[in-house]
């Protein structure tokens, strides 16, 4: 039978862990050592939009550093900014940085920095096009490099692609090409020469996205795009008259300013930020987590709701919320317990008041500790991780209902009937990195490989036999320390 004659070499797209974005846009796959790991979070192509104040620059930034952070080999990833809106804050950036585990602190410093940030003052948009295809082009060149978490489903090989880079456009909405700018401009302004931008502009846009399916991919460039929305006013419409959505799980009224159609089908993971608010306790009027002596301004902590228009990996238009400082950014550890909290204290035990959950019972929590708990408890971080991704996974992965999936009290005590310890099992990461077995990390448990422990479907590649004794390459991380 004849066949069509081209090399199989088809790169399986992998996608970051990056938080509770991993479970909604994701599914479990097997790694090199029989454990569970999310092929979810930031894909190569992602996008936010949403109106104005509803923290888009700051999502991608979090997305972008929580990346590089967890992939980083031996150097940092290099990570680039282009500021089309000219309003970035360095102080703002270096903050994010600095929370970061494996980044260096002098990422955004020096003559050649690891994150580059450049705005449309510096370079025009194609200027900075120009500039962008070369280096991807140039990195596609690049020796791919083992990712040991993962086989290539072809091979069955060690899987091998390019060391990832991040690349940011903030926003899309200004993001315009010179003609376009120019003749603007210099026109009279009137409805045709509008028109004619309008005209010009898009056709820039489209032509940008078109590329990039292919360009991110041949580089391993994960590229993350903001866009502003507004109304659709309809002129002159009829009053029965229905604008087509942009995005099925956007309400048809709203439209991505400035974008065109591939922006909306082309980005493989779209979320839409909305609805952020100041999150306070209304007795106090101040932060409903406040930290110990710095609780002073009432509106530092706000939530932020978003909700999944598009992706090509996991169910569309699913809402989850995210907790956001205005002087640290996205609390991911404080947004995990914010998610299992309003979605009926799952996992709690104890009062309103004075409470504890389950996979670590023996630690007494309260609204006005819990923040600083888990600033300071990587243990607490995990705890929250497990059970919001436990909870995610009954709302988002309803294939694992009826056969792996518990309550989570019932997975806590049935844990410690198998002889498993849950100060060693809390010491764990729950995202994959691409040197996945080194000793110098904290070994791999995902909620997942917890769930199959119950059942006897799964041992930690890390521990012996005897459920106990952690193998001599990561014991340094479970040592006791006085």
């Amino acid at each position: 039978m004849a066949k069509i004659k081209l090399k199989r070499n088809t790169i399986e797209n992998v996608l970051i862990n990056i938080g509770i974005f991993d479970i909604p846009t994701g599914m479990f796959i097997t790694g090199n050592r029989g454990e569970s790991i999310i092929n979810g979070g930031l894909d190569v192509v992602s996008g936010v939009i949403g109106p104005g104040n509803s923290y888009k620059s700051t999502i991608i930034h979090y997305m972008m550093v929580t990346a590089a952070d967890r992939v980083k080999t031996q150097e940092n990833p290099a990570m680039h900014t282009y500021d089309t809106e000219m309003n970035v804050k360095y102080a703002r950036l270096k903050t994010m940085a600095q929370f970061s585990n494996n980044l260096s602190d002098d990422i955004l410093d020096g003559d050649d920095p690891d994150w580059s940030v450049v705005t449309k003052a510096d370079y025009s948009s194609d200027e900075w096009l120009t500039s962008y295809r070369e280096m991807v082009n140039e990195k596609a060149k690049e020796k791919p490099i083992e990712y040991t978490a993962f086989k290539d489903p072809y091979t069955k090989e060690v899987y091998k692609n390019k060391y990832p880079s991040f690349v940011e456009i903030d926003s899309f909405t200004e993001f315009e090409s010179s003609a376009s700018m120019d003749m603007l401009s210099k026109s009279k302004k009137d409805n045709n020469d509008t028109a004619t931008y309008y005209l010009r502009d898009g056709l820039f846009k489209s032509k940008f996205m078109g590329e990039q399916p292919r360009l991110t991919r041949i580089s391993n460039t994960n590229l993350l795009i903001t866009a502003h929305i507004g109304q659709d006013k309809d002129i002159g419409g009829s009053k029965y008259s229905r604008p087509e959505k942009d995005l099925q799980f956007m309400k048809s009224e709203m439209k991505v300013k400035g974008s065109t159609g591939k922006f909306n089908y082309l980005l493989l993971t779209a979320w839409y930020a909305h609805t952020a608010s100041v999150l306070k306790n209304q007795a106090t009027k101040l932060p409903e987590y406040p930290r110990k002596g710095m609780d002073t301004q009432e509106t530092d902590l706000n939530t932020v709701k978003l909700t999944l228009l598009r992706s090509k990996s996991g169910p569309s238009g699913t809402t989850m919320e995210l907790v956001v400082s205005q002087v640290d950014g996205i609390l991911m550890p404080l947004s995990y317990f914010q998610f299992i909290k309003v979605n009926g204290k799952y996992g709690f035990l104890g009062n309103d008041r004075n409470y504890s959950l389950c996979l670590m019972p023996e630690l007494s929590l309260s609204r006005t500790k819990i923040r600083d708990e888990l600033d300071k408890n990587y243990k607490l971080q995990r705890t929250v991780e497990i059970l919001a991704q436990l909870l995610q996974m009954e709302k988002y992965m309803s294939h694992y209902k009826g056969v792996f999936l518990c309550d989570p009290l019932e997975l806590y005590t049935d844990i410690i009937k198998m002889g498993y310890d849950w100060d060693t099992l809390l010491n764990t990461r729950g995202w994959w990195t691409i040197d996945q077995y080194r000793g110098d990390y904290l070994p791999f448990l995902s909620v997942l490989d917890l769930l199959k422990m119950r059942l006897e479907g799964y041992h930690p590649y890390w521990l012996e036999k005897d459920k106990v004794t952690v193998k001599a390459k990561w014991k340094s991380h479970f040592e006791k320390k006085d």
